[in-house]
């Protein structure tokens, strides 16, 4: 059951990390500048972004296993789009899709561990979980570099496809008779589709900006100022909700406000880090992938045995200063 459940886990976030030091791989082959790789990292992330407020409610709805179950299968199908397309508008509608259906499966995995797990063995369950999030980050480029060297790049989408189902197939023989709760919620669909516009829009300014000048592009000023915009109007719609898509209201709360932003600044330095410095490594100095893939290893002797030891050390310190 752990392998299966944090299988899935860790191969939605390998394909953050380890397709980091193959990207330029999959411009060179697909014929489009290096300028794009980015396009083809944000989009996954914008739509895994825009998965996380989904999956309660679709949960909720067809039930948590029957869910991770689908969304593993089609994952499976978008690396398979992935791994076979020339096209660069369908290998980003893949990576759009293995984002989505990849974010679904996040929270699931590990609201289906602790579940397992008693209240004993909970913090045992946490720091579980938290080695196999690290792993693509931190033996995710290097490995992602040996298959694209030793391989090819589409390696990496190709064996995406058996892991998925082998995640799929034994959560589903371990978990299928757990009996879930079901009931019919309302959902925000409109502040899905702002949000969705809104996320789509303002990457999409930061994804050309550089290609088409900036602000001196006017489709690229009008997309900025639709994004803003929309953005606005999502704000509004979300606090007069009842039921909204995200609670803005929570962030009234000061220590919910502290916390949210700074695992923001958080994660945009690990991973800006990560995929600027993978990228320029192997344009400007010309280390290979697995090279430059293996510069994040040491990260390995320190971030997992932190993260092995981490719920025993809160409660010996305060949780604030750590």
């Amino acid at each position: 059951m752990n392998f299966g459940l944090l299988l899935g886990n860790v191969l939605v976030l390998f394909n953050t990390g380890a397709f980091a030091s193959v990207v330029l791989h999959a411009t060179g082959d697909l014929g489009v500048s290096p300028n794009h790789a980015s396009w083809m990292q944000t989009y996954y992330f914008v739509c895994l972004a825009l998965a996380l407020p989904v999956s309660t409610w679709l949960a909720l709805t067809v039930g948590e296993v029957r869910l991770y179950l689908w969304a593993m299968i089609a994952m499976m199908l978008a690396s398979w789009l992935c791994a076979t397309t020339g096209d660069l508008l369908l290998f980003l509608l893949g990576r759009a899709l293995q984002g989505f259906f990849g974010g679904l499966t996040i929270p699931l995995s590990q609201t289906l561990l602790m579940r397992e797990y008693p209240e004993s063995s909970k913090p045992f369950a946490v720091s579980l979980w938290s080695i196999a999030a690290l792993s693509p980050f931190t033996l995710g480029p290097a490995a992602g570099g040996w298959i694209a060297d030793a391989l090819g790049w589409r390696w990496q989408f190709l064996l995406n496809i058996p892991l998925s189902l082998l995640a799929a197939a034994l959560t589903w023989a371990l978990l299928y008779d757990r009996k879930t709760e079901h009931r019919k919620t309302p959902f925000d669909s409109i502040g899905f589709l702002l949000l969705a516009a809104a996320l789509l829009c303002l990457q999409t300014v930061l994804n050309q900006g550089q290609d088409a000048d900036w602000y001196n592009s006017p489709p690229l000023i009008g997309i900025a100022l639709l994004g803003l915009i929309l953005t606005a109007y999502f704000i509004v719609w979300e606090l007069a909700q009842r039921t909204p898509l995200l609670d803005l209201r929570l962030l009234a709360r000061r220590n919910f406000a502290i916390g949210s932003f700074t695992l923001g600044i958080g994660f945009m330095a690990m991973y800006g880090l990560l995929s600027v410095l993978l990228v320029r490594l192997q344009v400007v100095a010309g280390y290979t992938s697995f090279l430059a893939g293996s510069v994040l290893l040491p990260l390995v002797f320190l971030a997992k045995p932190m993260a092995s030891m981490m719920h025993l050390i809160v409660h010996r310190f305060d949780a604030r200063l750590l």
